[in-house]
């Protein structure tokens, strides 16, 4: 990014990103994001006065990445549930006869 101001905007949210990560559960952070971003494009719906997004493409944008986000953590952290839940079983598979 050329911009300083837009880099500075990045590199604080990256920083916000990883703070949070120590003060709550990855996933839980990233449903907030995807619910603030669903207020963000509901909110286009009635104009865009308290909206921190006026453009709806913007709004569309970010909801789809924060979504993809989500997701993507969202399998990741069931995927280690599963690890671990079937981990305690001593590596025996007890699906199979």
């Amino acid at each position: 990014m050329v911009d300083s101001t837009g880099r500075n905007v990045v590199d604080f949210i990256r920083a916000i990103r990883d703070a949070a990560g120590t003060w709550n559960d990855l996933e839980v952070y990233a449903l907030m994001v995807l619910d603030f971003a669903l207020v963000q494009l509901g909110g286009l719906a009635f104009g865009s006065s308290g909206n921190q997004i006026s453009d709806p493409r913007s709004a569309v944008y970010l909801l789809a990445a924060v979504a993809d986000w989500y997701v993507r953590i969202s399998k990741r952290a069931h995927s280690n549930l599963m690890r671990e839940v079937y981990g305690t079983f001593s590596g025996r598979n007890t699906f199979t006869r």
